[in-house]
């Protein structure tokens, strides 16, 4: 199957059926290229330079997830809101196109793109993400949606420097409880509270411009 070109003169992605029918099964699946290596170093480039300018911050749109978000204090997992809004580079990107397509093969021809972060993680001083669903963050009781994440690489994650994992058919469960990370309201980070196994997780490393596409219940 020929895939179609986008706005970029590049071929847009078209997931086999294998691949749709892991996300459909487990919640997730891993997909070795969202991107090609001269996008992803270009991304690399900009982001570096937003997060050494703490660029949004000001407004709130860049922030530690797990920390009190103190000035003078190294962030744990330092995140920006909507990167877009800051940078005209960020407009054309074969990532972009590709991350639409996968999302209308997956859950249908009308989903459309509604948010975006990109997330530090540092070395060493760096915190790992609780156990989370994606939609515990937005889940409003009278509206019914469905959604998914895009979780792009610009590294390659291993099992060793802290790859994602996810649990097979969680995404089947419906949002769990949640709460404020440890307890402590003071921290923009939320973890599930309700029964999981995380025995059962599978770890999902992946190169750099590969992704992982997970259900937002996953």
């Amino acid at each position: 199957m020929q895939s179609p070109q986008n706005e970029s003169g590049s071929r847009d992605l078209i997931l086999d059926p294998e691949q749709i029918d892991a996300f459909h099964r487990h919640g997730f699946v891993v997909v070795p290229q969202m991107s090609d290596a001269a996008e992803v170093a270009k991304l690399t480039g900009i982001f570096d330079r937003m997060f050494a300018a703490q660029v949004g911050r000001s407004e709130g749109a860049q922030y530690d997830i797990l920390g009190y978000d103190e000035d003078g204090v190294d962030a744990r997992l330092p995140t920006l809101i909507n990167p877009i809004d800051y940078e005209r580079a960020l407009r054309q990107l074969v990532f972009r196109s590709n991350a639409l397509v996968v999302a209308q093969q997956l859950l249908g021809p009308k989903a459309v793109p509604s948010f975006e972060h990109v997330i530090l993680k540092p070395a060493r001083q760096g915190g790992a993400t609780p156990w989370h669903q994606d939609e515990a963050y937005r889940t409003d009781p009278n509206f019914e949606y469905e959604q998914l994440s895009v979780w792009m690489t610009l590294s390659e994650v291993t099992l060793d420097n802290g790859c994602m994992r996810c649990i097979p058919g969680s995404h089947r469960l419906g949002v769990l409880p949640h709460r404020s990370f440890n307890n402590d309201p003071k921290v923009h980070a939320i973890e599930c509270t309700g029964r999981f196994d995380a025995a059962t997780a599978v770890a999902c490393p992946v190169s750099a411009g590969g992704a992982i596409i997970h259900h937002g219940r996953t």
